[in-house]
């Protein structure tokens, strides 16, 4: 029971602070918005294209989309800053441990020793999650998720240390 948080500039430096990230895209993605140009297939990027990519909406299932490339690039950071160039390397290790750091808001009980456990943990292919929801409901403030059975049945696994499983796409997890 942990909090980290890191901001945009934030997560644009720690990329940067490993060297970049390598990451794989299907097809070409130009935003002008975030001021990205990047071709289909496998490519190195920098924390700036990182964050562009994060929070591209330049596609036609918009947020959706958006969701699959903050997984891969949260993936393809995680698995640079825990392999062996990176931790076995102290040029490498260093600005990456610094950039951290100076980038990320932590509870006041946490240790660095917390930091690197969650970064080992999420290494490979983590279960990554999109909470399940009920219709979508228009309120007060705008449009709108509601919670039904599925909702309250996937925060209760998880209260209760329980696996939540992928859907067949890979990208969402279902309750099951």
């Amino acid at each position: 029971d942990h909090y980290a948080e890191i901001g945009f500039g934030g997560f644009a430096k720690v990329v940067d602070s490993i060297g970049g990230i390598r990451i794989c895209l299907k097809t070409a993605l130009r935003d002008p918005k975030a001021g990205l140009r990047l071709r289909a297939g496998c490519q190195k990027i920098n924390g700036r294209q990182a964050l562009g990519l994060v929070r591209s909406r330049d596609y036609p299932n918009a947020d959706l989309q958006r969701v699959v490339n903050q997984r891969k690039v949260f993936a393809a950071l995680m698995a640079k800053a825990t392999s062996p160039g990176v931790m076995l390397n102290p040029f490498r290790l260093l600005p990456f441990v610094n950039g951290v750091v100076d980038s990320m808001t932590v509870d006041e009980n946490d240790h660095s020793w917390n930091l690197l456990l969650l970064a080992l943990s999420l290494r490979g292919s983590p279960t990554m999650a999109t909470v399940p929801t009920g219709a979508e409901v228009w309120g007060a403030d705008g449009d709108a998720l509601s919670m039904d059975s599925s909702t309250e049945e996937f925060f209760s696994r998880l209260a209760h240390g329980k696996a939540v499983e992928p859907t067949a796409d890979g990208n969402d997890s279902a309750v099951g």
